[in-house]
């Protein structure tokens, strides 16, 4: 709609050939690099904003991830003294991030709320200079329907306004986490970025059957909700009285829910499909990083600080990838909606 939006007449045409031809879809880069254009020129504040959110989260990541080691690090020295020094100063570090955080995640959603408003009101904007034939025609005119369902009932910006900045805090996360690993052992990386490789096709697979579902149930919704305030809009009683669509209404509404059964249950299906492919990876993954961290401390005889630190490293990130490649699922669904 984004694109259809603002090339007007050439391509509504173009989405409207596509759109009765399902398997052709636009690229995901052009909805993509289109949303962030419209974005930033509704509200470019809101980037610096995301920027500066995700770095306050990424070091605070950072601190979690070495404050056991930190603390070990500390009681293998047996000085009181410093040691109580050492969890002052954690704690007030703690309490730091810890406030910080919460502030700029308050103030990111302010101004989420402030760019999905503008972006609706762009959208508002460029839909009142479509040529009026269009408007006229149905299939363009199910094409917008579609997409302000999307945004208005299924949520799809607020998803996408918050996956983007979970997948650049993730993004920066990684970094400094491949960083650390890299001063540790090559072997490390290996074993964990082929467990996310693994990761990332399980998603990928699920990611298919979720938009499948997500269209599907999306038509269902639209449906559902027109034929609901068709029933309850006071201006067709009379209507009603006159020509009774009761078991018109009955037939679709179960209809609806014998469709929706079906989808759903299949929708779970796949799901409990990755679900248990992923732990599964999960425990091999663990058994291999625990395995090369121990063989590497009792060979170069590091302390239990060493052992704890990089140990917390690779699951923290284990985590993070796993966390990334489903917020770049989510993201890349929504976006398709």
């Amino acid at each position: 709609i984004l694109i259809c939006l603002k090339h007007r007449e050439s391509t509504i045409e173009r989405i409207r050939k596509m759109n009765k031809k399902q398997t052709e879809k636009l690229p995901i880069w052009l909805v993509l690099f289109s949303f962030i254009k419209l974005s930033f020129q509704a509200y470019w504040p809101y980037f610096g904003i995301a920027a500066f959110k995700s770095m306050i989260l990424t070091m605070q990541t950072l601190y979690h991830t070495a404050i056991v080691s930190i603390l070990i690090a500390s009681l293998e020295k047996r000085n009181l003294r410093l040691c109580i020094l050492v969890g002052i100063c954690l704690t007030g570090i703690h309490m730091f991030f810890s406030s910080i955080s919460k502030w700029s995640i308050c103030f990111i959603k302010v101004h989420q709320a402030k760019l999905q408003e503008k972006i609706n009101h762009k959208i508002f904007e460029k839909m009142t200079k479509i040529p009026y034939q269009y408007l006229e025609d149905t299939e363009c005119l199910d094409l917008i329907e579609r997409a302000k369902f999307a945004i208005t009932n299924e949520n799809c910006l607020d998803v996408i306004l918050t996956t983007f900045t979970n997948i650049l805090q993730s993004i920066l996360t990684l970094f400094g986490l491949i960083t650390v690993i890299l001063l540790f052992d090559v072997k490390l990386i290996f074993i964990l970025l082929i467990a996310a490789l693994l990761n990332m096709f399980l998603f990928g697979t699920f990611s298919r059957t979720r938009l499948e579902f997500s269209n599907w149930n999306l038509d269902i919704n639209r449906k559902f909700v027109y034929y609901t305030n068709t029933l309850f809009d006071s201006k067709n009683g009379k209507d009603f009285r006159t020509y009774p669509i009761g078991s018109f209404l009955r037939k679709k509404f179960n209809w609806f829910a014998e469709k929706m059964v079906i989808y759903y249950n299949r929708y779970l299906k796949k799901s409990d499909q990755i679900k248990i492919g992923m732990q599964l990876i999960k425990y091999i993954e663990i058994i291999m990083v625990y395995g090369c961290i121990i063989e590497k401390t009792i060979r170069e005889n590091f302390s239990i600080s060493y052992f704890t630190f990089y140990t917390s490293t690779a699951m923290r990130f284990s985590a993070t990838i796993t966390s990334f490649i489903n917020d770049c699922m989510k993201f890349y669904v929504s976006l398709r909606l």
